[in-house]
């Protein structure tokens, strides 16, 4: 049986605040799914296809793994816990996970600003869509943005990668939007940047800070919870 650790997020705010690095790749129902090849539809709720090398990169990254925090969507037990369980019964997957719903929780309960409070003193990359352009001015000031296509940008991985490292630098926080391709990035720059600078599967995040409405809990937000997690 997969038990999760708990993880909180008040844990990884002091963290970064002593300046101690880490990483924390998510695996969630998309990136097992795209392992397992088990979806009729083939794609995630935001119509990323489920490629199958994309799930033998993302089994790859649970076979070898990196010597940083996994985490686990709990969603993703619900939805097929039994299959990740033989998957890493029959792949001999030996992985301490963490309880991944940390940042999620904390945006749902209006209880982020914490976390955008330490954003605004660190050096911030996110990896994301051209949509978050709008981060720089409207939440922090000192943002770069690393753009990846709004779907399917496990095709530009060659592209992607290569600019993430053209910025690379010491102390620096990056912040991944990328969908499920996320973990298979993570677990290729980690050995090249993990050591001197933070990396943080963040999912769809600042898309719900920014009002852009992608997930059903996001248009049902009231609009006092995202001030709060704003600080305004």
């Amino acid at each position: 049986m997969i038990n999760l650790k708990p993880l909180k997020l008040d844990t990884l705010i002091k963290k970064m605040k002593h300046g101690e690095y880490f990483t924390l790749s998510r695996y969630k129902d998309g990136e097992f799914y795209a392992i397992l090849q088990n979806k009729v539809n083939g794609n995630n709720c935001d119509k990323h296809k489920y490629f199958p090398d994309m799930g033998e990169a993302l089994l790859n990254s649970l076979k070898h793994p990196k010597d940083h925090l996994y985490g686990m969507q709990p969603y993703a037990l619900r939805c097929a816990g039994k299959e990740i369980e033989a998957l890493f019964e029959k792949h001999k997957i030996d992985i301490v996970w963490h309880e991944s719903d940390m940042i999620h929780t904390a945006n749902m309960n209006g209880e982020l600003f914490p976390l955008i409070e330490q954003l605004k003193k660190m050096d911030v990359v996110i990896i994301g869509p051209e949509r978050l352009k709008t981060v720089r001015g409207k939440i922090l000031d000192n943002v770069e943005l690393v753009t990846v296509p709004l779907v399917d940008c496990w095709l530009h991985r060659n592209i992607i990668e290569p600019e993430i490292l053209k910025i690379a630098g010491e102390g620096k926080i990056y912040l991944f939007s990328s969908s499920m391709p996320t973990a298979v990035f993570i677990d290729d720059l980690f050995p090249l940047i993990g050591k001197n600078s933070w990396m943080i599967d963040f999912g769809s995040i600042w898309e719900s800070l920014l009002g852009i409405n992608i997930r059903s809990y996001q248009r049902g937000m009231p609009e006092l919870v995202r001030r709060k997690n704003l600080g305004l």
